[in-house]
């Protein structure tokens, strides 16, 4: 593998973290709207800003990729041009990547999921055990945005074979 391929394949990576991670950001803006906030004031321009951001940073990083290589000049200064892992392939470095993403995204998701199973399971069982410091709309958004990141990592973990053929090609 040439050094300018592994350049390509982290960015490559690192954007498909970040459209992960956008998804989540923008669902939590639609949230902050729907639930009744006005359009234009300073937090709102922020967040339309902040959804911006994510889309702009997967357009350049995967995109764009081999043209960002080249104008950061990444592939300069290496003395030999080819990288050795030995006997993994480049598909087997994939595999390993989307492992370690599913299992990171269960692992992040899983004590928001936890919690707030908990504090639904608290507060429809008794709505008065939930005091002013433990305020909790009773919507399940957070339930379900954790539920769908957990789910997202286990099809990442039982589909990265097919994720890292598609992605190899």
């Amino acid at each position: 593998m040439e050094v300018k391929d592994l350049f390509r394949l982290a960015l490559k990576l690192i954007a498909i973290f970040f459209t992960i991670e956008a998804i989540f950001l923008i669902s939590g803006n639609i949230r902050y709207f729907v639930y009744g906030h006005e359009f234009l004031n300073i937090s709102s321009i922020w967040m339309v800003i902040s959804t911006l951001l994510p889309i702009l940073m997967y357009y350049l990083i995967f995109v764009q990729s081999d043209k960002l290589i080249k104008f950061l000049k990444i592939e300069k200064g290496f003395k030999d041009q080819k990288v050795n892992f030995g006997n993994l392939t480049s598909n087997e470095i994939l595999k390993i990547t989307f492992i370690i993403f599913g299992l990171l995204m269960i692992v992040w998701g899983l004590p928001n999921f936890i919690t707030n199973c908990f504090y639904a399971f608290k507060y429809s069982v008794e709505p008065q055990f939930l005091n002013d410091s433990q305020v909790f709309r009773h919507d399940y958004f957070e339930i379900t945005e954790s539920g769908i990141y957990i789910l997202i990592g286990y099809l990442i973990i039982s589909n990265y074979k097919r994720i890292a053929n598609w992605f190899d090609k």
